[in-house]
């Protein structure tokens, strides 16, 4: 039994699983000696296996085969196994996410919650993100004690010069190591990049894993699919438009008035020079938001609620529908002794995915297009056709009622 906690990994160097969990303020690490393995079904071979995998042992109607969890080696591995007319089973699975599977680990439901924001140099642009320097982080705490976050939104700002962004680093890093999971609005795309970065140029070597990182846009993307007048799919997941949506209150845009400079790049860089009390303030709101919106929502809390029940950590992968599932069916398949089939293209070698996507097949309608110049065009398209479906027009398969049921319906607005 391991219990209460919030972030996992394997360490590669050691085959080690090691697993954080706290003592009041003191952050412990369990290292358990973990070593990989998949399985074949037990009477689909006869023959001695041992020259391919380092061990096997006997898991009820299957055999366990270990062997180094690297992916070169385990794509040799597999191979070999293929070539012997058998079918290797689950071995796609992570070896942290092959301990969840198969051992009673429980997770800790008081998570230290840290959300932040950066505000950066980006006026190189949007295609060198890991060569803009941080100028600022805004940042706010959860009170895991009593689960909800706390009061104040805290500001840090680099001093300048040489060692400015080096010390806001430094500083900000502190911060970190002490929670579980932090959250950035967009933070995957951006934030986390920055944050790593950043790091690699100052010298900065934290153990990244003992926090996971987690994209509150991503959590709203997977969650809210109607506004509140239910007139559809959003077509803005800005933390802006979301915030004057659900909140009625949007960023602090009044900041950037009478502020010089050629778009917000500049303007945030201005900022920062001359009137460092804008800059706070604009940083700090958009914490704000961030904690604001999960107070009102709870989204957060269902999709850790959702990963617990699925054996993983709250993570960014979490928000991966198809993560989330294999975790479940992996899970299920386990408690009752079956095992499931290994998914082919994680071994897929190069010749064979490049042949796979030139194969030609039928695809959906295509218009024949029609030459000139038209005016009053619209594009239409669905963000997750059918999911989109069942949740706006509630008909999922689960909420099917026939006309033999004689019980209560409760019938969703629409």
């Amino acid at each position: 039994m391991f219990a209460g906690y919030s972030s996992g990994w394997y360490d590669y160097r050691t085959s080690e699983i090691c697993l954080s969990s706290w003592d009041k303020e003191e952050r412990i690490i369990k290292r358990v000696p973990f070593d990989w393995y998949f399985f074949i079904e037990k009477n689909s071979y006869k023959g001695n296996l041992e020259s391919i995998v380092d061990g096997v042992r006997e898991d009820g109607k299957y055999l366990r085969l270990f062997t180094q969890p690297n992916w070169k080696n385990r794509i040799e591995v597999f191979e070999q196994i293929r070539s012997l007319g058998l079918k290797p089973l689950e071995a796609d699975v992570a070896p942290i996410n092959r301990f969840l599977t198969d051992n009673q680990v429980t997770f800790s439901d008081s998570l230290r919650i840290l959300y932040y924001d950066f505000e950066t140099d980006a006026r190189l642009g949007w295609g060198k993100i890991k060569r803009h320097k941080l100028l600022s982080a805004a940042f706010r705490e959860w009170d895991y004690k009593n689960n909800r976050s706390k009061d104040k939104t805290d500001f840090l700002a680099s001093e300048g010069g040489k060692y400015g962004e080096h010390d806001l680093l430094g500083n900000f890093l502190e911060v970190i190591g002490k929670h579980d999971v932090i959250i950035a609005w967009n933070g995957d795309a951006y934030d986390e990049i920055v944050l790593k970065s950043r790091c690699d140029i100052f010298g900065y070597k934290p153990v990244w894993q003992v926090v996971n990182f987690l994209d509150q846009m991503n959590v709203f993307k997977k969650f809210y699919t109607k506004d509140a007048k239910g007139s559809g799919v959003r077509v803005s997941y800005s933390l802006d438009n979301i915030s004057k949506t659900l909140l009625g209150e949007g960023k602090e845009k009044d900041v950037f008035e009478e502020v010089p400079g050629n778009g917000k790049a500049e303007q945030i860089v201005w900022l920062f020079e001359n009137d460092l009390s804008k800059l706070k303030k604009y940083n700090l709101v958009d914490v704000d938001r961030q904690v604001q919106l999960e107070a009102k929502e709870k989204f957060i809390d269902a999709l850790k609620v959702q990963s617990h029940i699925c054996n993983r950590f709250l993570s960014s992968f979490s928000t991966m529908t198809g993560y989330l599932n294999d975790a479940f069916i992996l899970k299920y398949a386990s408690k009752n002794e079956n095992r499931m089939s290994t998914k082919m293209y994680r071994f897929t070698k190069k010749d064979e995915s490049k042949r796979k996507k030139q194969d030609k097949f039928e695809g959906a309608y295509v218009m024949e297009s029609v030459l000139g110049l038209h005016k009053d065009i619209c594009t239409i398209d669905f963000s997750g056709l059918y999911p989109s479906l069942m949740l706006s027009f509630n008909i999922s398969p689960e909420t099917l009622v026939d006309e033999s049921y004689k019980g209560d319906v409760a019938i969703a607005e629409n």
